[in-house]
């Protein structure tokens, strides 16, 4: 008569459950370390966002007031900026940077007539941000009627840039400074702030000097 041997094969109920209860616990630490990680690299795209957003407005900031700087054919301009009011969406008028571009600006419409001479001029609104207003001399408009476009909705401030010579450095104006009456100073500088919730960031574009008929730069 053969004996009957007990199977030693498969695991215990108690065995499948500490199992069970392992993987439930790897799996949570695993959900949970994934879902740290993608909110510290989403919170680091944004940031990443934010600066190469301030950097290409600045860059073409730059790009702006160097072709503003250029002089036309047959004239010489010493000073190619200068400070003017403009009129926003409101009813106020305020203080901004003026110049003028030989040819249209990629950010202008294409409704504006390429005309030889656009006025333009930087300004702060407070419901649109950075803004650029322009008129071409080929539209027969008011004096301070202008079209405008969003440059930035995310600069909040633009301060004009002195250079004080008795006290060796920078000031920057929220408004510019006067020379006399209704004569503004024209800026060296200027500084821009830009903010996105917590993300502050400052960039300062100096304006092109122009030395005898030529821009300096």
């Amino acid at each position: 008569m053969k004996s009957r041997t007990k199977s030693t094969d498969g695991f215990t109920l108690m065995e499948v459950l500490l199992a069970i209860t392992l993987m439930g616990l790897l799996l949570t630490a695993l959900l949970t370390f994934m879902f740290s990680m993608g909110e510290i690299w989403g919170r680091g795209s944004e940031e990443r966002l934010f600066v190469q957003h301030v950097n290409a407005v600045t860059r073409h900031l730059e790009s702006l007031l160097r072709r503003a700087s250029l002089p036309k054919a047959g004239v010489v301009r010493p000073e190619p900026f200068f400070i003017c009011e403009v009129r926003g969406k409101g009813a106020g008028r305020f203080a901004a940077l003026g110049f003028v571009l030989l040819e249209r600006d990629r950010l202008m419409a294409g409704s504006v007539p390429p005309a030889p001479d656009i006025h333009c001029a930087l300004a702060i609104e407070d419901a649109a941000g950075l803004s650029l207003f322009w008129r071409s001399e080929l539209e027969a408009a008011e004096e301070d009627e202008m079209h405008s476009v969003e440059v930035s909705p995310l600069a909040t401030r633009l301060e004009f840039g002195y250079f004080d010579e008795k006290a060796d450095r920078w000031r920057f104006e929220r408004t510019p400074l006067r020379v006399g009456q209704g004569v503004w100073q024209t800026p060296e500088q200027i500084r821009l702030q830009f903010r996105h919730k917590n993300l502050v960031a400052e960039r300062i574009v100096t304006l092109p000097l122009v030395l005898n008929g030529r821009a300096a730069f």
